[in-house]
């Protein structure tokens, strides 16, 4: 599977693509065994939520799964560039035993707008559907792609901000980052609501 210019390697005992697949992003299955495999340069990292990063050989992240959604909830299919599933799923006489889904994505950032807010300039950050559910993989590819369009946005200051509307408001249609905002630390921006 290519996921941002990278081929994965996914192993599971059975996996299914569904029609209209992209091959830019994967979904997995699992309670069931699942492993993922770089299959080139670069490197995976495993984060404490259960998503993964998936960096280049320079170490710049280029793609994430998103930690493991158990398919006993019902999803709902959001079509989206760069977005797709795989599900993979166990069977026992005929009926599924476990499965899990993972969804992986190269693009994280839908579209970044200066404008003037509040206090001053504010950047409008609408991250893709994917990353708003991604966990700590989707906040790192976010920033990387953000960080690429936006220099400025790799001040701390906005990258906490940006965690904090990933962990408080990832349904909120943009997540405005302010550079005029004090660099108060992660922890006293969420105490802020993401506004310090």
């Amino acid at each position: 599977m290519l996921l941002g210019g990278t081929t994965l390697t996914i192993s599971a005992p059975t996996l299914e693509a569904p029609p209209g697949t992209d091959a830019d992003v994967v979904t997995l299955v699992a309670d069931l065994p699942v492993s993922v495999r770089l299959g080139g340069p670069g490197s995976l990292v495993a984060h404490t939520d259960g998503s993964l990063t998936v960096l280049d050989d320079a170490g710049t992240p280029v793609a994430g799964i998103a930690p493991p959604d158990s398919l006993a909830t019902t999803r709902t299919a959001v079509p989206e560039p760069g977005r797709a599933e795989v599900t993979a799923s166990a069977e026992e006489g005929g009926a599924t035993s476990g499965s899990v889904v993972l969804t992986g994505a190269g693009t994280a950032l839908a579209a970044a707008t200066w404008g003037d807010r509040e206090g001053g300039r504010s950047l409008a950050v609408e991250p893709t559907t994917w990353a708003r559910t991604a966990g700590e993989a989707g906040v790192e590819l976010l920033a990387a792609e953000l960080g690429a369009a936006e220099p400025e946005a790799q001040s701390t200051t906005m990258l906490d901000q940006l965690t904090c509307h990933a962990i408080g408001a990832p349904d909120k249609a943009t997540w405005n980052l302010e550079p005029w905002r004090p660099d108060v630390g992660l922890m006293s921006v969420l105490a802020a609501r993401c506004n310090p």
